[in-house]
């Protein structure tokens, strides 16, 4: 008598067991059937490109790397006009930096030198009364009061030349609305028009600039 294998002796001990790993077995077949065929079909696919690449023409595969060429020399081309682009952008940047800088530089330095207008208008007015004081004390009793004065007043005229600040005396002048306040017109014969004929009260400007105007009587 023939002996039975382990598996027919399982399946009978377990046949429903066995029935389902047979049927697990005859559904796995039609997947593996499928993944065969999808390898069968690329090596098919390439083997055809293979093919294909041989059987190409010296005129066709050169045509292919003209085409590659000029694809290659447009993207080329579309960089290097970027990069100029950026290149311009960068240059105006620059510039109105430049010009910003300028700007301001030019800005702290006209603050700078009109930074002491308000204080050089009260000396002002110092040197004013030095001068009436002078004017007053012509006699041989005030001799020496009068030395002491114009000493000081030199030096304050010292003081504001150091500064920049120049002393405007339009006396004979053609009389000029950005430098002169008229004070008075006057008739004259020997002057013309609108000729400043008497001072008032000195100008004085700032850096070429009016820190105060003259004080004028001009003929009309």
């Amino acid at each position: 008598m023939f002996k039975k294998s382990n598996g027919e002796k399982e399946s009978k001990k377990n046949p429903e067991k066995h029935q389902t790993e047979e049927s697990q077995k005859d559904k796995n077949i039609p997947e593996e059937k499928d993944a065969l065929e999808v390898e069968v079909e690329e090596v098919e696919e390439t083997e055809e490109e293979k093919v294909e690449e041989v059987l190409k023409t010296p005129q066709e595969i050169q045509e292919e790397q003209e085409e590659r060429i000029r694809e290659l020399e447009l993207a080329l081309k579309k960089e290097q006009e970027e990069v100029l682009q950026y290149c311009e952008a960068l240059k105006r940047q620059q510039a109105e930096f430049a010009n910003y800088k300028k700007r301001m530089d030019r800005e702290r330095d006209k603050d700078r030198k009109f930074a002491t207008k308000e204080f050089a208008l009260d000396l002002l007015q110092v040197v004013d009364n030095l001068e009436r004081a002078l004017d007053s004390h012509n006699s041989e009793e005030s001799t020496e009061i009068s030395k002491g004065v114009e000493l000081v007043l030199k030096q304050f005229k010292d003081v504001l030349r150091k500064n920049s600040i120049e002393e405007e005396f339009p006396l004979h002048e053609p009389y000029d609305m950005d430098f002169h306040e008229v004070i008075l017109k006057e008739e004259s014969d020997e002057h013309e028009s609108d000729t400043v004929i008497e001072v008032l009260q000195k100008g004085y400007k700032l850096h070429g600039k009016i820190l105060r105007p003259a004080m004028v009587k001009i003929a009309k």
